[in-house]
């Protein structure tokens, strides 16, 4: 029985056999061909060297007409020797390299994998090749092979390390007020509903953090300025965020009213928002707040506003 074992065992590694898998290649016109052709070896060793893999690269001039018919890539390269095919897109957004990896599964006729790799130069593409070949072969996203350590990321590389570094902003927003817990259920001694609008200069002072300068006008009846903060939870996506705003209110529709009193006084005003679109450049929210003023009759409204953010371009 056991020289059967012993047997069996000697010959069980001739019964495994290199899963096949054929790379398309073609000549893009944003990343020259040296780099093309690194960045394609650098993968084709790290996955062969590691994996259990047969590479074979076929170049098709006509591949970006079709790259995403997956019929059509089966009829041209589907005949029985390959598992998977392999295609690279290369794109520039401003001075990165997008570098994008989708795997068309021929045995169940889809694509079973898209994986975007982002360098900002050449030294990048050890990393890039890296990634994309322990994507493939140990078949997880990126993001997964982040978590459990086989992989680390530099997918918040430049663009917001620059955010971190001081890039500056300007926002505005409009809104709506209702007043709230007053004394005299007004806002400034006048309004119990009150328009807003805002201007505001914003520093991005790290990761997760802005300071902001702002300058509100609660139509017809207020003047306010305030430093501000807000933490972001999770930069460049879309995201919810917290804060406060701290300053000084001038009410000047109170006047009239209270000649002899208080007309303004100390802002306080917390605040939470949701950024719907937080890219590079420009981000929309929404936000809320509760504004308090302490005036002789401590003002104070509820808050919903929407604006939009312009940053500059760091460079």
């Amino acid at each position: 029985m056991k020289k059967i074992i012993l047997f069996l065992a000697i010959l069980f590694p001739f019964f495994l056999f290199s899963e096949n898998i054929i790379l398309l290649d073609y000549t893009p016109t944003s990343i020259d061909t040296d780099a093309r052709e690194s960045f394609v070896n650098l993968f084709i060793d790290n996955l062969t060297g590691t994996y259990d893999f047969n590479v074979v690269t076929k170049m098709d001039t006509t591949l970006p007409e079709y790259w995403g018919d997956k019929n059509e890539i089966s009829n041209k390269y589907n005949n029985g020797k390959y598992s998977k095919a392999i295609i690279f897109k290369y794109y520039y957004i401003e001075d990165r390299l997008i570098i994008r990896m989708t795997i068309l599964d021929f045995n169940h006729q889809k694509f079973v994998m898209n994986e975007n790799f982002t360098i900002s130069n050449a030294m990048e593409l050890t990393y890039a090749a890296k990634c994309a070949s322990t994507v493939l072969g140990e078949n997880k996203s990126k993001d997964q092979l982040v978590k459990v350590g086989l992989l680390t990321s530099n997918e918040i590389p430049d663009k917001l390390k620059s955010r971190r570094n001081g890039l500056s902003s300007v926002a505005g927003s409009c809104g709506y007020m209702w007043s709230a817990f007053t004394t005299d259920h007004l806002y400034a001694g006048n309004y119990k509903k009150v328009l807003l609008l805002n201007l505001s200069f914003i520093t991005e002072t790290s990761k997760n953090s802005r300071i902001s300068i702002n300058f509100d006008l609660p139509v017809a009846a207020a003047l306010s300025a305030s430093i501000g903060y807000s933490y972001i939870f999770q930069p460049i996506t879309n995201t919810p965020y917290l804060g406060f705003d701290f300053g000084a209110e001038y009410d000047y529709a109170r006047k009239s009213l209270y000649p002899n009193n208080s007309i303004g006084g100390i802002l306080l005003r917390p605040k939470a928002g949701f950024i719907f679109m937080n890219t590079y450049y420009t981000s929309v929210y929404i936000e809320s707040g509760l504004r308090v003023v302490t005036t002789d009759f401590w003002d104070s409204g509820f808050e919903l506003r929407a604006g939009i953010i312009f940053r500059n371009s760091g460079k």
